[in-house]
């Protein structure tokens, strides 16, 4: 891996795109890598230890690293649904969130995850389990919000009243009875598992995207401020929600949040924003990247006072962070974020198509691609890809303004694939498929 180092007591205006970066926050140290991390925004992370984590993304997309994050594969996909937030309950048992109703659960520490029907098609963002049978989850629309509970490890799931007009983003409970949900202009508290939620006032004044219990008193929430009102992108309360105060007024437009005790949290946002306190909210030191209005981090996880992860999207890369002193320095680990684990081809899309389509497919070594394009005769017509590709997922267009309407087949191949082990040939066996597609003018 190619990289360039240099320190410099000076501000930068922008991040070079495609490329990775570390930099302190104080003096900037900054690591330039070649990038090739793929269009593809991530949404949620969180780690089992220091080697074991996973994220989610686009289209249903998991990754899972056992190194730290320095690779990324990605996992097979049981969904094409869009996922959010991602939780852990212990080493085997985790849970997913999604659009339209989707909940993933895994029983074997994320190696295999299977859906949960949630009975509803409403997108859902936020997920909370108090122990291995009680948990919930929100989301919603605009005039439709939804809070789901199960009490049996996610089987079944009862839709609970909702006092909101607006889509809900996060929850967290402290226990079976206390909890607190936030969203679109709202903050609802329950003490009784979610039979009845309470409106507080101050949050018609907010946008708000994380909520998370410390212990039964202290509540931290994370989210913006509005053109309309003034005051914090971060909350607390002090009383298990009952009330909340504003902190730091320079901090604003905030999505994840991730607190490792009473005293050590970490917030993240829109245009690379990232801010630390070490005394419980009182105090928050920007650790920002250098401001890129392309940049928006959507989720923070700690492991402990030291390491943690922030993921996002940077100008519509996938963006994943990595810091080992408490985010005194951040590193930009997302190039090649995900690997897939085998060779790939997918059907076209659209099929049947006028004029153009796409052709996706996954590379798990770098090789030499072939992409050809054969008539109903089986005579060769064109030769629409013969490239070296590096691992991950691509996607080749094909115009076919062009060609005369019928049936087509097109064939992929790769060869002179790079060997895994010093023992395997240079050049390993081909891989060869072949589809068949439809151009209707």
């Amino acid at each position: 891996m190619l990289q360039k180092s240099y320190c410099k007591s000076v501000k930068v205006k922008y991040i070079l795109l495609n490329f990775l970066i570390l930099f302190n926050a104080n003096t900037l140290c900054i690591t330039i890598v070649h990038s090739n991390t793929p269009l593809v925004p991530f949404f949620s992370v969180s780690f089992k230890n220091l080697t074991t984590g996973y994220i989610t993304g686009v289209n249903g997309i998991i990754l899972m690293t056992t190194n730290g994050g320095i690779n990324w594969v990605e996992q097979s996909r049981i969904t094409d649904k869009n996922l959010g937030k991602i939780i852990f309950m212990n080493d085997s048992i985790g849970y997913i969130t999604g659009a339209l109703g989707t909940i993933l659960k895994t029983t074997d520490g994320g190696l295999q995850w299977f859906q949960l029907n949630s009975g509803t098609s409403l997108h859902l963002s936020g997920i909370s389990f108090v122990n291995s049978g009680t948990g919930f989850v929100c989301g919603g629309a605009f005039f439709s919000p939804v809070i789901l509970k199960t009490i049996d490890g996610g089987l079944n799931w009862q839709s609970q009243p909702v006092d909101s007009l607006y889509d809900l983003s996060d929850i967290s409970f402290i226990d079976e009875n206390t909890g607190v949900v936030v969203g679109n202009r709202t903050i609802l508290r329950t003490t009784n598992g979610g039979i009845n939620w309470f409106r507080n006032p101050i949050s018609y004044m907010y946008y708000l995207n994380e909520v998370e219990f410390i212990d039964s008193n202290l509540v931290f929430i994370a989210g913006s401020y509005n053109s309309f009102g003034s005051g914090s992108g971060i909350l607390r309360s002090n009383n298990g929600g009952e009330s909340w105060e504003g902190l730091c007024n320079t901090c604003n437009e905030l999505y994840g949040m991730q607190f490792v005790n009473p005293n050590y949290g970490t917030t993240a946002g829109d245009y690379g924003k990232i801010y630390r306190t070490s005394n419980g909210g009182n105090n928050w030191i920007n650790q920002s990247l250098v401001f890129n209005s392309q940049m928006y981090l959507s989720d923070v996880f700690f492991i402990d006072e030291n390491n943690g992860w922030v993921v996002g999207r940077d100008s519509g890369y996938g963006l994943i962070l990595h810091t080992t002193n408490g985010g005194n320095n951040w590193s930009i680990m997302s190039e090649k974020p995900f690997i897939p684990s085998s060779f790939s081809f997918s059907q076209n899309y659209p099929n049947p198509f006028n004029s153009t389509t796409a052709i996706k497919y996954n590379m798990s070594r770098n090789g030499r691609v072939t992409i050809t394009i054969y008539n109903a005769l089986g005579q060769l017509v064109t030769i629409l890809l013969d490239e070296y590709k590096e691992p991950g997922s691509h996607i080749v267009e094909f115009n076919g303004t062009d060609f005369a309407s019928g049936v087509y087949f097109y064939q992929f191949k790769i060869t002179n694939v790079t060997p895994v082990l010093i023992t395997d040939p240079v050049f390993a066996p081909l891989f060869t498929e072949t589809k068949k597609f439809v151009l209707i003018k």
